[in-house]
């Protein structure tokens, strides 16, 4: 990886950057191009959000994070962005969109997960 983003810094102006995210409610679903956000044709797993709506009403029924949950969904990221910024990425995101789990924590305000409790994972 450090060959890769030696090149990449000296002999291009592109940054390298890291992109992090869980898909919450989006999770066990099919590909863009094979009936996006539709649930797979087997082998679903258990998902987690802060809301236990699912994302279309045929996708899997999710259960709502509680506090130990939040905590173990968060040393993850922690250990993504100390490897990220070991291997040398200009940039870590975050990502937030499409009611992903960070999105939907914020989303959630109050609606189950106390807002201090978002604050704690994010």
């Amino acid at each position: 990886m450090a060959t890769t983003d030696q090149f990449v810094q000296t002999e291009t102006p592109a940054i390298n950057y890291c992109q992090i995210g869980h898909s919450g409610r989006k999770g066990s679903s099919r590909l863009g191009w094979d009936g996006m956000d539709h649930p797979l044709p087997g082998g679903n797993w258990d998902l987690i959000s802060a809301l236990a709506n699912p994302w279309l009403d045929d996708n899997v029924t999710l259960r709502e994070m509680n506090r130990a949950d939040m905590d173990r969904e968060r040393d993850p990221f922690i250990a993504v962005v100390e490897v990220a910024d070991r291997y040398g990425f200009d940039m870590i995101e975050l990502h937030a969109a499409h009611r992903y789990l960070i999105s939907a924590l914020d989303w959630a305000g109050g609606e189950g997960i106390p807002g201090d409790e978002v604050v704690a994972i994010v």
